[in-house]
């Protein structure tokens, strides 16, 4: 799936005010992963989604509403979903992959290195759907960087399938990330 644009539904999470973008694996061109998994040793993602609001910033618009009354707390959340759910979002992926790695450190765990391969996506509503939700929230939450995580790997065995956690641009650009090129 490159340079190909799809329009899909978001899944919004009320408890967590959280919102994915779900994709089928069965839209995903597998051939360039397979390369890549052995190339890297990693391993394929068994489901795939691009983070539209991602749990910190839903944790984050949780503490900003705590002080309302819960009617205007459900109201709140019923306009951030109502946002979510009228946009119609198109994604394209773009033929740009990278090599993320990264040490997570747990107080009475073993140290962790995470690897993941992503691919670049654009989404093009999202600079305007983060500034009506900036804007309905008085924030100035950043932008996700849109990409699907394709393969991971872990030195922890009970985290194998869990990914490099990356959001914003700056985010991702202190993870110096190698660029890969598929032909």
């Amino acid at each position: 799936m490159i340079n190909k644009t799809y329009t899909l539904k978001i899944k919004f999470n009320p408890t967590d005010i959280t919102a994915i973008i779900g994709v089928d694996k069965k839209e995903l061109n597998f051939e360039s992963n397979l390369y890549l998994a052995e190339k890297y040793n990693l391993l394929n993602k068994t489901d795939f989604h691009f983070t539209i609001i991602w749990s910190a910033t839903g944790k984050e618009i949780i503490r900003l509403i705590s002080n309302l009354s819960k009617k205007e707390k459900k109201e709140t959340v019923n306009k951030i979903e109502k946002l979510c759910k009228s946009t119609i979002w198109t994604v394209e992926l773009k033929n740009e992959f990278y090599y993320l790695a990264k040490y997570y450190y747990e107080e009475w765990l073993p140290d962790e290195k995470r690897e993941s391969i992503i691919q670049i996506a654009s989404i093009k509503e999202l600079d305007k759907f983060y500034f009506e939700l900036n804007n309905l929230l008085n924030t100035k939450f950043k932008l996700p960087i849109p990409h699907l995580t394709l393969l991971t790997s872990s030195t922890r065995e009970d985290k194998k399938l869990r990914w490099v956690w990356v959001y914003s641009k700056r985010q991702f650009e202190s993870l110096n990330p190698e660029r890969i090129f598929i032909k």
